[in-house]
C-alpha cells in the first residue's frame, strides 16, 4: 500500500493538522467557589440561610442536618473537658467551639 502525500494548501505548503495539546494530564474543571469567613457571615446577616442549618467547610457552604441533642451534649462535654485540660477554644454563637476551617453562623 503506497502512502499518498500530505494534502497541500493553495500556496503549495502542507496543511497542518488540527492543534493538539501537549501530552500530559488533562486540564481539570474549575472547582467550587471558595467563600471567606467574612463573606459567609455577611450572607448569614443578609438572610441567605433562613431556616437552614449550613456550615462553611474549607470555603464551601454545605447544607447540614439539624444537630441532635445527643450530638450537642457530646460537643459541650468535649469542650468542657478540653477547657479543664487547658485548651482554649473560641466559642461561637450557638455555644459550640469554632474549629479551624469550619464555621457555623
Amino acid at each position: 500500500m503506497s502512502s499518498s502525500p500530505a494534502p497541500a494548501s493553495a500556496t503549495g505548503s502542507p496543511i497542518e493538522p488540527p492543534y493538539r495539546p501537549p501530552p500530559g494530564p488533562a486540564p481539570t474543571q474549575a472547582g467550587p467557589y471558595r467563600f471567606t469567613r467574612e463573606q459567609y457571615y455577611q450572607m448569614a446577616e443578609w438572610g441567605f440561610f433562613q431556616d437552614r442549618h449550613v456550615e462553611l467547610i474549607d470555603g464551601v457552604i454545605f447544607d447540614m442536618s439539624p444537630q441532635s441533642s445527643l450530638h450537642a451534649n457530646t460537643v459541650m462535654r468535649c469542650i468542657r473537658a478540653l477547657d479543664r485540660a487547658g485548651w482554649a477554644l473560641a466559642p461561637v454563637a450557638d455555644g459550640t467551639a469554632a474549629q479551624s476551617g469550619c464555621q457555623s453562623p
